[in-house]
């Protein structure tokens, strides 16, 4: 008897025990002020699978980001202002290269964000049964359906070599991933799938008495657009290829991790900060022709060039010959290929895109630990001649010399070219 009396005692202690113990924990939840803060880094995106180079600089596929950006400012007077940024993401959830998938958008001058199609105002009354009220402005099923019209949409699909070619092309609405606020994407952070989703929108509020009156501003991707090519404008712009790291997008995009593919929202976060990795592909000139396009498309159409509607003045028209050689490039050494590869220096691709009517002549000599162009090395640039002198292997390497409208090779006959790339046009 005694020990059923002493068994009942401790029973009827330890429930005091823990009655205490969580109502200590509602009254910490409850008092403590101190906010709980997630840290999101969205960097590389490549496959598992992904295979990597031997020489990874050397490689036009080394490093696959989230957000991909070509702008053409044509602060040259020269061409069009052209825009474009491309979402690279995964349609599976184990994030191997043949799940690759990307969805662009392509703006032709420079975008302004037009924040009314995307607000929701709602005007509401306090009641005896609270706050009650109906959406005045807009609907915000509708706001998260919306899919810009003013953009170009394109959808990519990967290669079995991880390349991203243009599937098809179509105005809004027109590709498989609908790029609006419901939309939600396969990324991948360390080795793990997560859910991304641009959802994200600010409130404000202005209360008279009984009556007040609220504002969502849903964020989209369209202010997303806006603001990246903002920031681009914005830095000080290297012609070429750059990046934007640890770009704070957190005002934009929720991310959950997906598993088991489920995905799983964590409700004990308060703040969560999301940094984003940007390639940039920036060029002060106008953009002239498809070619130029991250999709090799302008405005639906494969073969745009708005060379044909200027006068070519190449005949009558007195031009300067310009002569480059090694000494005004940037080296960078290539075990590989056992040398240094050549690219033109950043001072010398901005003198040159200031300048008119030239004959642009690389005079270079194979040898001497000099074996080639780097990959996309005058990609873009109009070139009259390339003279390669000296005598060994000299490395053409991926896209070295595509865009340059080359029209002389000239090549000593002790050297061996080695092209890895396109024809040269």
């Amino acid at each position: 008897m005694v020990a059923k009396r002493c068994a009942v005692g401790a029973l009827i202690f330890l429930t005091v025990i823990a009655g205490l113990a969580v109502a200590a924990w509602c009254i910490f939840m409850i008092f403590d002020n101190r906010e709980n803060l997630g840290f999101n880094f969205v960097g590389d995106q490549s496959g598992v699978d992904a295979v990597v180079p031997d020489d990874p600089d050397n490689s036009p596929y080394a490093g696959r980001w989230f957000l991909d950006v070509n702008y053409f400012s044509n602060a040259n007077n020269n061409g069009m202002v052209l825009q474009e940024m491309r979402m690279n993401y995964f349609v599976s959830h184990d994030l191997t290269v043949a799940s690759y998938n990307s969805t662009g958008m392509q703006h032709i001058g420079r975008f302004q964000h037009d924040r009314a199609p995307y607000q929701v105002h709602r005007a509401e009354a306090w009641t005896i049964f609270g706050w009650q009220g109906a959406n005045v402005i807009g609907q915000r099923d509708v706001v998260n359906r919306r899919v810009n019209p003013r953009f170009h949409y394109y959808e990519t699909v990967a290669n079995a070599d991880g390349t991203n070619p243009v599937s098809w092309a179509h105005q809004a609405g027109g590709v498989g991933t609908e790029l609006n606020r419901n939309t939600q994407l396969i990324i991948r952070m360390g080795d793990e799938p997560f859910m991304l989703q641009l959802n994200q929108y600010r409130r404000t509020q202005n209360t008279m008495i009984m009556y007040r009156h609220i504002d969502y501003y849903h964020m989209s991707w369209s202010r997303l657009f806006e603001q990246v090519m903002l920031a681009v404008r914005s830095s000080t712009a290297t012609i070429g290829r750059s990046y934007l790291t640890r770009f704070n997008l957190s005002n934009y995009f929720t991310i959950h991790p997906i598993i088991n593919g489920d995905v799983h929202r964590d409700r004990h976060v308060d703040h969560v900060f999301s940094y984003f990795v940007v390639r940039v592909n920036y060029n002060p000139n106008g953009a002239r022709h498809s070619g130029q396009s991250m999709f090799g498309i302008i405005a639906n159409d494969p073969n745009f060039d708005l060379t044909d509607n200027t006068y070519n003045t190449e005949f009558w028209q007195e031009r300067v010959e310009i002569v480059i050689g090694a000494a005004h490039m940037n080296r960078r050494y290539s075990a590989l290929h056992g040398g240094y590869l050549l690219t033109p220096s950043p001072r010398v691709l901005e003198q040159l895109s200031n300048m008119r009517r030239i004959y642009l002549v690389i005079d270079v000599t194979a040898g001497d630990g000099v074996v080639g162009f780097d990959f996309a090395a005058f990609m873009g640039i109009e070139l009259h001649t390339v003279r390669i002198r000296g005598s060994g292997d000299f490395h053409l390497l991926t896209n070295s010399l595509r865009d340059t409208q080359l029209r002389h090779l000239d090549v000593a006959p002790m050297v061996n070219i080695v092209n890895h790339g396109e024809v040269a046009t």
